[in-house]
């Protein structure tokens, strides 16, 4: 208690907004804006009603009104809260000269920091897949990897754990790393309210003016218990054990993997941090995503193979001809399974390949001895988690390798873009086109408050009948102070999502543009965008033989020609005049969507003054891409949360019958 309660005060601290001897702590949250800025304005603020000036902030951003986006930081905040208590139990007992005696008691808050943890960084990634538009649920952006990293150490930290409390080895590293995990979190915060990320990351906030504070917070917690380790370390340290067939050997294997993976990504993400430390002008990666899964898939194949093969290890030794013949079992499954999967659904790439073989290996090995520790009434949480893990791997290559962008332009309009036109496709409200395996069709919008919904009906032919799959929603939030947010919609079946967004709405269909006016006389030709207009002749209609000027009607006859295909179309225009008072009646011409307004007669002899205006088309540009087994993701996450629990609630059980 005595180190949460420190803790405590370093984070407390960031709250007060005191100054002592001049110097600042913290930031009140209830620091009113003259007080902040009262030196910078003082005109402003002696204006007793400043009040009245200041006008509404920009409100909150379209993008985060999600449920996921309501829960995913709270739960976050909540994981990084708890990784303090192993820290606090790891310091304490090495503090006090107990080097093991703290693991027991640690063991379920460290399943429990992992359980919610876990599910704060999975609610952001389903907030991301739902409400983003880059079709996916985890962009490797440096502040998502800022979370991931405490969260990958705590997970080594916990192997370390349970091999040090099995075999009294790799203490000092499961001491160090449960420590380790909570000094991440406090370099998450770093890396996001110092600005130092602005650049780089989407996330990111300002620059807060408690840099200095940060980093004095960082460095008590990195000293500190650095300094604690170097004078307990003869109390830790033992002799590893170097017996490849013993299953502490492949932990203690597979949460290096680990923490080799986790030092690839901070080292990445923390660029920004190099370059203003050493005076260095490191470029970040420019394709990220490509960047860390080229990285990051090697150290998952040997992290799931160490899983697999410590699965059917026993702790000090094992029989390695049982071990043979019970692998050789699994890697046959594995490697049948991976073939007719990579036959069904196509990887390229051959690292990935080993990814899944890999992870069927653990998941075979995972499921066998869950049935096993069932048998045996002792719950398999451990188990669970690891086929959880490898189901998640599983999805994530099998979907990301297999996406499919069905949604190329069919509709006979350029988007001004070879790739742009490439990966989307425009519908004009009420037309039907091909798509794939679909017809696709644009049928209605629903207006709610900001937000305009289009509905979009995929169709498909059976026979000669054309029948409705299913339909879709996206939307376009057109927020006046934030900007335009394309929110995309889902159709979700057991095997596959198509994932469709609005990647372009026009506002107003239907309005007019003005494109200009001008004097014509009969046989003259206007030139508009890519149409010629011919004014054919102008007729005069009177109700009595002599033309009276205050009861007239005139009528222009004109030909519009499209210059791309020369199609020509007869369009009329009228100016009438009854009882002195003049009316104009437009002509439209459907093919070029431009409408044309007999304005006047002009002052010159046989000459009248026509305006053209363009009507805007009703029309989005949608863009559909197909995800398949994407299920198997969030299948994935679950089966493994469910493991935590299960852990969670067994060393509960223990601790309290020991």
């Amino acid at each position: 208690m005595t180190i949460v309660s420190v803790a405590q005060v370093f984070l407390v601290s960031t709250l007060l907004g005191v100054h002592v001897f001049g110097v600042a702590i913290g930031q009140s949250p209830f620091a009113l804006l003259r007080d902040v800025m009262g030196s910078s304005q003082p005109d402003f603020f002696n204006n007793p009603d400043y009040l009245a000036l200041i006008a509404d902030g920009n409100g909150l951003n379209p993008l985060l009104e999600n449920i996921w986006m309501t829960t995913h930081p709270p739960i976050l905040f909540l994981g990084y809260a708890a990784m303090l208590i192993p820290f606090a139990y790891a310091f304490a007992g090495l503090w006090r000269s107990k080097p093991t005696e703290w693991i027991k008691p640690a063991m379920p808050w460290t399943l429990f920091s992992l359980l919610i943890l876990g599910i704060g960084i999975i609610l952001g990634g389903m907030w991301a897949y739902v409400s983003l538009t880059f079709g996916g649920f985890w962009a490797w952006d440096p502040v998502e990897n800022a979370s991931l990293v405490p969260w990958m150490v705590l997970v080594a930290a916990l192997h370390f754990q349970l091999v040090a409390r099995k075999q009294n080895t790799s203490l000092v590293f499961a001491v160090i790393f449960s420590m380790a995990a909570y000094f991440f979190v406090l370099y998450a915060s770093y890396l996001t309210k110092s600005g130092i990320l602005a650049e780089t990351s989407a996330h990111s906030f300002g620059e807060n003016g408690m840099v200095t504070q940060l980093i004095i917070t960082l460095l008590a917690f990195l000293i500190i218990p650095g300094i604690l380790v170097f004078k307990k370390y003869k109390l830790m340290a033992g002799r590893q054990n170097e017996n490849m067939a013993s299953r502490e050997f492949w932990m203690f294997a597979g949460s290096l993997v680990v923490l080799l993976a986790t030092f690839q990504i901070l080292f990445v993400t923390s660029i920004p941090v190099w370059n203003k430390l050493f005076g260095l002008s490191i470029a970040p990666p420019t394709e990220v995503v490509a960047y860390y899964n080229k990285w990051q898939s090697p150290y998952a194949v040997l992290m799931l193979l160490a899983m697999g093969v410590g699965s059917y290890m026993h702790y000090k030794s094992t029989h390695l001809k049982r071990f043979l013949v019970k692998s050789g079992i699994a890697v046959g499954f594995a490697a049948v399974v991976t073939t007719l999967l990579t036959l069904h659904a196509p990887i390229n790439n051959p690292v990935y390949v080993a990814l899944v073989f890999s992870a069927l290996y653990t998941l075979y090995t995972s499921f066998e001895l869950s049935i096993m520790l069932v048998r045996r009434s002792i719950s398999p949480g451990g188990m669970v988690s690891h086929a959880g893990l490898a189901v998640f791997l599983i999805g994530v290559v099998l979907t990301f390798s297999n996406t499919r962008t069905i949604s190329t332009n069919t509709s006979g309009y350029y988007l001004g873009d070879e790739k742009f036109n490439r990966e989307n496709i425009m519908l004009v409200r009420g037309d039907t086109l091909e798509m794939a395996d679909y017809l696709i069709t644009y049928q209605d919008t629903t207006l709610r408050g900001n937000e305009t919904f289009y509905k979009v009906a995929f169709l498909k032919r059976s026979g000669d009948l054309v029948e409705k799959q299913f339909e879709l929603w996206p939307s376009v939030n057109r927020n006046t102070r934030m900007g335009y947010v394309y929110n995309p919609a889902t159709y979700s079946q057991l095997m596959m999502d198509t994932y469709t967004y609005i990647a372009y709405a026009e506002d107003n269909p239907g309005s007019t543009t003005p494109l200009g006016g001008k004097e014509v006389a009969v046989s003259d030709t206007l030139v508009a965008k890519n149409v010629l207009i011919r004014v054919d002749s102008v007729g005069i209609k009177s109700s009595t033989k002599e033309v009276d000027p205050e009861n007239i009607t005139l009528t222009a006859y004109l030909t519009f020609i499209d210059r791309g295909n020369g199609k020509l179309e007869q369009v009329k225009t009228s100016y009438k005049v009854e009882n002195g008072i003049a009316e104009k009646i437009p002509g439209r011409s459907s093919e070029s969507g431009m409408e044309v307004v007999f304005e006047r007669v002009s002052e010159q002899p046989g000459k009248i003054v026509l305006s053209l205006f363009e009507t805007r088309l009703d029309f989005i540009v949608l863009h559909v891409v197909e995800n398949p087994y994407i299920n198997l993701v969030w299948i994935g996450t679950f089966i493994m949360f469910t493991g935590l629990v299960m852990a969670m609630m067994r060393r509960m059980r223990k601790l309290k019958e020991e």
